[in-house]
């Protein structure tokens, strides 16, 4: 049986649940929370850590090592694809991959993934990372606390794993929504498996942007239909409802502690709680958390013999033997070994060279995949489309430009085809989609045409850009930032 203390502390909240694992079970002793005025800073990460100490003190929690979260809006995420390679390869694959795409230096950000399954002779897998003073800043708060920092988590991953069955289905898509003071975070999950993390604005604009998400997800995945939401908490409540209005779908509430119930457990508002009672669920699950910026997955290190200490051993049982054998005898020896070792150490090197050559030949196809991301392009349109019921987009078609003859010199890497209708024969959404893409400066509207009166056709040529670039998706809080 192993005792946690699992953190999360976010905008001015500071959530602790102690709890115990063992057998894939998890056993909720206490949860407390306290409003502060402070969260998490590498600045403040002391003051935090002897605030924590007194917190738990008064609690009456005794210490144990701490499994944390962060929320959805302090981590990047990016998906990205590779070629199929053994599994030591494969840490530095998806490194060298993920780091294209991201724009702060390497040795500024903690990075770790999760793979999601092969696709057309690839592999895909959820890349996320944090800024490296983050996970500073938990350390030597968990330091000043007289804890010891042993994970840190997304909490979207953290809400997979509170949403899992029989909390939730375990065969079909699900969306689920997690509130909290401040915060509020939006996910798909299958089977406890994460499709879909994005963080929300709470408040009374969230079941419009639940509604927002919901349309991207069946964008990118058409073949899988979602037909319930699950509200974290513990019963009905006006969200609940307010959601079921928006959605027109069914809204279902979960307990993130099971239905665990006790004098040191909360009776109320336990929905909260997700990122703390999840981060256990998942440690449960498995001892390896699916993301751990504490110990990120690494490159597998060359198994190595000690020739040196080999060759020792096999001189001192020679000597031992002979029983008499002369200093010159041993000097000779001595001599071979350095020499074996010498030329041992120089066949290692030719492997790792070997092993280098052939990471290279997987790595050198990576970069021709400069593609657009196709996530961003669709939650760009999705946020232009300002009423759906005006202008609705029935086709999505999207293929690379080749750069090649007159396109050699080409600034688009993509062609997207749009089709869709309108409503009363009426154009003015059509040209605003349009007027709007062109002022954007990263698209060539080409081709518009408006068939029958309400038919319309698309063709705009894509130019691929920076994260940072995508301003509607920033405003929309969307898979970058």
């Amino acid at each position: 049986m192993s005792r946690f203390l699992a953190l999360d502390w976010d905008h001015q909240q500071l959530h602790v649940v102690a709890a115990e694992v063992r057998g894939g079970v998890v056993t909720f002793r206490r949860a407390a929370v306290w409003r502060e005025e402070q969260s998490p800073t590498l600045a403040g990460a002391e003051d935090a850590g002897r605030l924590l100490k007194q917190r738990l003190k008064e609690a009456g929690i005794a210490a144990a090592p701490v499994l944390a979260c962060v929320g959805r809006d302090r981590v990047v995420l990016k998906e990205v694809r590779y070629p199929v390679v053994s599994d030591s390869e494969e840490p530095a694959i998806v490194r060298f991959q993920a780091l294209k795409e991201l724009t702060e230096p390497p040795d500024e950000i903690v990075l770790d993934f999760a793979p999601i399954g092969d696709s057309g002779g690839e592999r895909r897998a959820s890349v996320l990372s944090v800024r490296r003073d983050l996970l500073t800043a938990y350390q030597k708060l968990c330091q000043a606390a007289g804890l010891k920092l042993v994970g840190l988590m997304p909490r979207s991953f953290a809400l997979a794993a509170a949403a899992a069955p029989p909390a939730v289905p375990a065969d079909v898509p699900v969306g689920v929504v997690a509130t909290g003071d401040g915060w509020a975070e939006f996910a798909v999950v299958r089977g406890g498996n994460l499709l879909l993390a994005r963080p929300v604005a709470p408040g009374s604009g969230l079941p419009a942007e639940v509604r927002r998400n919901l349309s991207v997800f069946a964008g990118q995945h058409p073949a899988l239909r979602i037909d319930s939401v699950y509200l974290a908490g513990s019963g009905d409540n006006a969200l609940a409802r307010r959601l079921s209005e928006a959605l027109e779908l069914p809204v279902n509430s979960f307990d993130p502690f099971g239905g665990a119930s006790g004098e040191m457990l909360p009776s109320g508002d336990r929905g909260s709680f997700i990122g703390a009672a999840g981060i256990l669920l998942a440690k449960a699950k498995s001892p390896v958390l699916p993301i751990n910026f504490v110990q990120p997955r690494q490159p597998a290190p060359p198994k190595r013999i000690n020739v040196r200490m080999t060759a020792a051993i096999a001189v001192a049982v020679v000597l031992l033997l002979g029983g008499g054998v002369a200093a010159a005898r041993s000097v000779l020896n001595a001599k071979a070994a350095e020499k074996e070792d010498k030329l041992a150490q120089s066949e290692d090197k030719e492997r790792q060279a070997a092993a280098l050559r052939e990471i290279k030949r997987h790595i050198q196809p990576l970069d021709s995949w400069e593609q657009p991301v196709w996530l961003d392009e669709l939650y760009e349109l999705s946020a232009r489309v300002h009423d759906i019921d005006s202008l609705t987009v029935t086709q999505f078609s999207a293929e690379p430009v080749s750069h090649t003859g007159n396109n050699a010199k080409s600034r688009y890497s993509a062609i997207v085809r749009l089709r869709g209708t309108l409503r009363n024969n009426d154009r003015a959404p059509f040209n605003n989609l349009m007027d709007e893409l062109r002022k954007d400066g990263h698209y060539s509207v080409e081709n518009p045409k408006v068939l029958n009166g309400n038919q319309f056709e698309l063709t705009v040529y894509v130019e691929r850009r920076s994260p940072e670039e995508y301003k509607q998706h920033r405003l929309a809080g969307g898979l970058g930032r």
